[in-house]
């Protein structure tokens, strides 16, 4: 597995959407949500697919 760089990582991805909702003003929820669905689901795919086990 790769070298951790710190507490966040996306091997701890499950937390990362309720911690970037804090960062996102309200306005531009709707595009940033999606834009962060996306940053945050294509890495866990790339790993699960990369990674089967």
């Amino acid at each position: 597995s790769p070298p951790r760089r710190g507490a966040m990582d996306w091997e701890d991805v499950p937390f990362l959407p309720e911690v970037s909702a804090l960062f996102i003003p309200p306005r531009p929820q709707r595009k940033m949500r999606s834009l962060i669905s996306v940053q945050v689901s294509e890495p866990l795919l790339f790993q699960r697919t990369a990674s089967p086990t």
